[in-house]
């Protein structure tokens, strides 16, 4: 029922963004994600940013994979204090994108605020893989989650790259590479946190998946930072 409420919405409510003058011809050779993911890299600059974005989505994925186990692992938390800080995460990240990411561009401009995202990403997942107490993570919560302002700037850099009919190609190959990094990030991250708490491990670190997701958003800034750059984009 809310699907098809959807669909209606979008069907009488909303209103075609697509004219005649940016409407482009069909091509079965652009009609799959291969296809598209060509034509998307072609323009200028994109492939290095979809790179960082890639990377972005991974590291961020290590929330959801691994926080209860990591929780229950370090600090012993019960589920309903897993929870908690669950709540104290969705809200916290709902306030920085709903309010204070338009602030930040404002201020910052699209390339810094996406510097500045990514680095307190990169910072926040190496305290979180080393921090002792609980109650000093949930006081970390809301400094996570600043980091949320990068990503809403960085595809805003990759969609003004984007001539304006292909922006519905675009926007499908944003989906394929979160789908992508959805599939493979927990298997990454869900291995590393068993191999390093299980009895056998040589060193025990329940932090690793955040010292993994730490290291591709330090991998990300190098990248975003030496990519190549189209003129005024940025």
């Amino acid at each position: 029922a809310l699907a098809l409420s959807n669909a209606a919405l979008g069907w009488f409510v909303l209103r075609e963004s697509v004219t005649d003058a940016t409407r482009r011809a069909f091509t079965w050779a652009r009609a799959n994600p291969f296809g598209a993911f060509k034509s998307i890299t072609s323009f200028p600059g994109l492939g290095p940013l979809l790179l960082v974005y890639f990377f972005y989505q991974i590291g961020t994925v290590v929330y959801p994979s691994v926080w209860a186990f990591y929780g229950l692992e370090r600090f012993d938390w019960s589920p309903s204090m897993i929870g908690v800080s669950l709540a104290i995460f969705g809200l916290c990240f709902a306030f920085v994108q709903g309010v204070l990411v338009q602030p930040s561009i404002l201020r910052f401009g699209h390339r810094k605020t996406v510097v500045i995202g990514l680095a307190l990403e990169a910072t926040t997942l190496f305290i979180v893989a080393a921090i002792t107490s609980g109650t000093l993570l949930l006081l970390l919560i809301p400094l996570t989650a600043l980091g949320a302002v990068g990503m809403p700037a960085l595809q805003g850099i990759m969609s003004r790259r984007v001539s304006d009919d292909a922006q519905g190609e675009f926007q499908g190959v944003l989906t394929s590479v979160n789908s992508l990094a959805a599939i493979m990030a927990p298997l990454v991250m869900t291995r590393s946190f068993a191999y390093f708490t299980a009895p056998e491990t040589p060193i025990y670190l329940p932090g690793a998946p955040f010292i993994i997701a730490g290291t591709l958003m330090m991998i990300s800034v190098l990248v975003f930072q030496l990519r190549k750059c189209a003129p005024a984009t940025s």
